[in-house]
């Protein structure tokens, strides 16, 4: 078996597991409160278009972002977008001297390194100066 066919079957099984878990959140979400599993674990597809529509609507819009995550509600978006920026936070805090000059410039190389850009981008280095 080749290496790129491996790297097929990866993909393909990743693919799989991420469609599973999307199947399955839809049928948590479908249960009475009491019913539902507490923490339901966000795949990296869906981070990733979480982040995308955060550089497009802006961190603020949870409701809007969360109309186009069809396997999330606005709770569990807003669960993630303040876990997320929490997260943000501590890195600022331990990572970058806010005294220096180039302070912006770092956390800017941060968060383009992890998918923000745009007006999101803008918006979260506007709420970590407070860091």
């Amino acid at each position: 078996m080749s290496v790129s066919n491996i790297k097929v079957q990866y993909l393909e099984i990743k693919e799989g597991q991420e469609k599973l878990i999307q199947k399955l959140d839809l049928i948590l979400r479908q249960l009475s409160p009491d019913e539902k599993q507490k923490n339901v674990l966000w795949t990296e597809t869906e981070h990733a278009k979480f982040l995308e529509l955060v550089n497009k609507f802006g961190k603020n819009k949870l409701s809007e972002i969360a109309k186009h995550i069809p396997s999330k509600n606005v709770q569990q978006v807003a669960s993630h977008a303040q876990k997320f920026f929490l997260r943000l936070g501590g890195w600022v805090r331990k990572n970058v001297d806010m005294n220096r000059a180039n302070a912006s410039e770092q956390i800017s190389q941060y968060l383009t390194q992890h998918g923000l850009k745009g007006e999101g981008l803008k918006q979260v280095i506007v709420s970590l100066s407070d860091y």
